[in-house]
């Protein structure tokens, strides 16, 4: 069985500073883990026999920090939009719902019905730097700590990407970065307890929330922007 790798101090001390980062990782690595399962995806089977989350190894799409643009089409089979998410692709594991998104109860990959060329699946893994698009240009190893959007901006609902277990397709590399374009359904909130949503993309600038970010109906407590966090890519 895999685990998630456990993050030490020499001696099981450290200075201050360490022991808030470790954490404030240990906080994200639980917050992301409830995000998956409070947003299931709207196209999950209603199987309660099938494991809610599944651990797939291979290449995977991180869509965590991604923007998102409409297709001005409707996500097949639902009522929402449909949006396309460009999201870096990196090496697994990674956490699937594999009966959920559009997956068909496997962690094989999806395969392209235009190119015939096989794709990948938009997973997730707890990770603090992120490939991500800043300025027009993609960079590696970019800062995604959690912060959240409102859910209102003026008069006008926020829409938000949601990609977990859905596929991607058209591979390649921009910039030395592999790329994956996902499509998945463009959600708004809909539950008027809640005013705001979870996010990583945007390096914690609230300009991000007009840009579709892919996001989850669960808001961040505390403020993960102004305290140390983790360092290194999939918390190491």
């Amino acid at each position: 069985m895999r685990r998630i790798k456990q993050i030490k101090t020499t001696n099981g001390k450290g200075t201050n500073m360490e022991r808030r980062g470790l954490t404030h990782c240990f906080c994200f690595i639980l917050l992301a883990t409830a995000l998956l399962l409070a947003a299931r995806p709207i196209n999950a089977q209603l199987d309660p026999a099938a494991p809610e989350l599944t651990l797939c190894s291979g290449s995977y799409a991180l869509c965590a920090a991604a923007t998102c643009k409409l297709t001005g089409q409707t996500f097949p089979g639902t009522e929402f939009p449909e949006a396309v998410c460009q999201c870096p692709v990196l090496p697994g594991p990674a956490l699937a719902n594999v009966n959920g998104g559009n997956m068909q109860g496997d962690c094989l990959p999806p395969v392209d019905p235009g190119s015939k060329r096989l794709g990948v699946w938009s997973l997730f893994w707890p990770n603090f730097n992120i490939p991500q698009k800043v300025n027009g240009a993609w960079r590696e190893n970019v800062r995604a700590l959690p912060h959240n959007c409102p859910s209102i901006i003026g008069n006008e609902q926020v829409l938000f990407g949601q990609c977990f277990s859905y596929s991607c397709r058209n591979v390649r590399k921009i910039n030395m970065v592999l790329i994956a374009d996902c499509y998945c359904p463009a959600q708004q909130i809909s539950d008027p307890n809640k005013d705001q949503f979870a996010v990583q993309a945007g390096q914690c600038k609230e300009s991000v929330c007009t840009q579709i970010p892919v996001g989850a109906p669960f808001i961040v407590p505390g403020n993960f922007c102004n305290k140390e966090g983790c360092s290194g890519q999939n918390g190491q």
